[in-house]
């Protein structure tokens, strides 16, 4: 059990995740059910094209051009991964750990990196200057469990420190962002992170979702909790490790109970069979 805390700068991805320590990627699964946690330990993680361009775009601001052309490639225009010629190209940057990268995706990248390239906070000429605060990893223990997070970028200030995550999206609009936010239970990781920079940088933490458009013109907007959502978010965290801890003692993962749950039609929905017409009335 750490006793303290413990940051790695510039600690390679897959390091980090090899170290010991609860991610809250799974263990926010553990407010579904303990068997929800469970399985998702044990499942296969499967990448989305969504989440291969993310990546791609953390690497390629966060961590710079160099560590970038390191871990990607774009597919050759007119190059069909099916054909024989294909497979064979695939399986050589494969063998190289390289991650392919289509023409579409490179243009979204491209976009999105130039529209953050004009913010202060992902500036080129500050590069140098930021690259050490970014994709931080820091140890620490919350509720008597071993914790591990992989913050973005810190920007520490003298009274407080700034947790930034970049996160791509279909929009900015607040609304819609919103929505992304409650669906995906971005509330526990915004939490999570908070937690782990406060602790390793002895100040208040604020964290700022940075959501940027995948499309052109790549719109940008920051998002922040507010103190209600982080209070919640830090409940459910602290529900969360309480119950692993349990669930670790007791080698008990139980799933949610079977309820029974009435549906009912829903405000929006049209019947496709015409209404019953009235019947006449007698003539008696």
């Amino acid at each position: 059990m750490r006793k303290s805390y413990s940051i790695a700068w510039s600690q390679p991805d897959n390091a980090y995740r090899k170290d010991p320590g609860i991610a809250q990627s799974h263990l926010k699964s553990i407010l579904i059910s303990p068997a929800h946690y469970k399985a998702a330990q044990q499942r296969r993680f499967a990448v989305t094209p969504n989440m291969t361009l993310g990546s791609a775009l953390h690497c390629a601001v966060l961590e710079g051009q160099d560590v970038f052309e390191a871990n990607y490639v774009m597919r050759p225009d007119g190059l069909n991964l099916n054909t024989k010629a294909g497979k064979e190209w695939a399986a050589e940057q494969k063998s190289k750990g390289l991650t392919v990268l289509n023409g579409e995706q490179v243009l979204q990248l491209n976009g999105m990196v130039k529209a953050l390239q004009q913010l202060e906070w992902f500036a080129p000429e500050r590069q140098a200057e930021l690259k050490r605060f970014s994709e931080i990893s820091i140890y620490w223990e919350w509720c008597e469990m071993d914790c591990k997070a992989r913050l973005d970028r810190v920007i520490e200030l003298p009274d407080k420190v700034l947790v930034l995550d970049l996160k791509t999206t279909d929009s900015v609009n607040p609304r819609k962002f919103l929505d992304k936010v409650i669906y995906l239970n971005y509330l526990f990781q915004a939490a999570y992170y908070s937690k782990a920079a406060s602790i390793a940088f002895g100040k208040p933490a604020e964290f700022i979702f940075v959501g940027v458009e995948r499309d052109a013109p790549n719109c940008i907007d920051y998002f922040t909790p507010t103190p209600d959502m982080a209070a919640e978010g830090e409940r459910q965290c602290e529900f969360a490790l309480r119950t692993l801890k349990q669930c670790i003692l007791t080698d008990e993962w139980p799933g949610p109970p079977p309820t029974m749950n009435q549906m009912n039609l829903p405000e929006w929905y049209r019947s496709p069979v015409p209404a019953a017409e009235q019947p006449e009335p007698p003539l008696f």
